[in-house]
């Protein structure tokens, strides 16, 4: 079964070949590998590669992260019946490095405090369809909000205790932008995506 690895992104920040290359060398051998860049939203240019995407599943990475040689074989064995899969994924810094493992997979956890390292999920390319991919318009919590709308609709993701993601802490990483220069901001914009779904999560799965 094919992985369709899409890479969004807006603008080379260096580190866009590392990141081709590494999802060139993975042993999985089935892999189509869709770069998607224009000068939209992180959602839009997602989209743009989900409609050309061919394969039965969909990988996530920013044009700055990259891959260990196993992530998309240790995902697909991994994902068993599950919709989509989490697992785990390495924080690297330029001084630390640091093993982030997804947690909290309910409903209502997500919705509370998203635990769920975007990095290392795993989707089947029907249920991304079925609900439109991403939201084009948001500028952040994109894909906090593609768990939220997959989860209202009873896709609930299974975890795998690997590590299947490289993610780069840097200070031209969109993340570390939006918490210290649009700190207020950001929070604002996680708010609005939240009162989203601001009913009885209890009584979500």
């Amino acid at each position: 079964m094919k992985v369709s690895v899409i890479i969004p992104y807006n603008q080379d920040r260096g580190y866009l070949d590392l990141c081709i290359d590494s999802i060139k060398a993975q042993t999985y051998p089935d892999v189509e590998i869709i770069p998607s860049f224009s000068p939209g939203t992180c959602g839009y240019n997602f989209n743009r590669g989900l409609e050309k995407a061919t394969g039965e599943f969909i990988k996530l990475i920013a044009e700055d992260d990259w891959l260990p040689p196993t992530s998309l074989a240790d995902s697909v064995n991994g994902i068993g019946g599950a919709p989509w899969i989490c697992a785990n994924a390495w924080n690297m810094g330029k001084t630390t490095i640091e093993l982030d493992k997804s947690v909290g997979l309910s409903f209502k956890e997500t919705l509370d405090a998203n635990g769920i390292h975007g990095g290392s999920t795993l989707f089947r390319t029907e249920i991304l369809r079925e609900i439109g991919g991403m939201d084009e318009a948001l500028e952040v919590g994109e894909e906090w909000d593609m768990y939220l709308r997959l989860m209202s609709r009873g896709y609930m993701p299974g975890y795998i205790d690997k590590e299947v993601y490289y993610y780069r802490r840097w200070n031209h990483g969109k993340s570390w932008i939006d918490n210290n220069y649009r700190h207020k901001w950001r929070q604002t914009q996680l708010n609005l995506i939240r009162a989203r779904y601001d009913f009885d999560s209890d009584s979500q799965l």
